[in-house]
């Protein structure tokens, strides 16, 4: 993923106050129903039980969610944290939308490199 666009639309999720940080803070969110995400995203080496307890409950509760190409501690310093960022909610309908799009255009394009390369 274009992590320039992604950063960008995350860090300005973030100061805006609609990103939710840490897999606990958005379990719970998710859960609580207060400030439910639109939009999940957890990092490619995030532990086997992590991704599942993500992916049960996004399914259980019918939140899009997503596996980034990113890994947690360049996440984390991407959103200007010391550690560790494996899971990450989007609040805002807007923002989840475009971090989507994004998300969609990126992976259909690598699809069709990939396609290139094998004929």
């Amino acid at each position: 993923m274009r992590q320039s666009k992604l950063s960008g639309l995350l860090g300005i999720c973030r100061k805006s106050g609609s990103l939710l940080l840490g897999t606990d803070a958005v379990l719970e969110a998710v859960r609580a129903g207060k400030r439910t995400p639109c939009l999940v995203l957890f990092m490619h080496d995030a532990s086997a039980n992590t991704k599942k307890r993500v992916n049960d409950c996004c399914a259980f509760y019918q939140i899009p969610c997503r596996e980034l190409s990113v890994s947690g501690g360049e996440f984390g310093r991407l959103m200007g944290k010391t550690g560790v960022l494996m899971t990450v909610g989007v609040t805002n309908g807007g923002f989840a939308t475009a971090i989507l799009k994004l998300y969609e255009t990126e992976n259909n394009s690598s699809e069709q490199r990939e396609r290139t390369f094998e004929k």
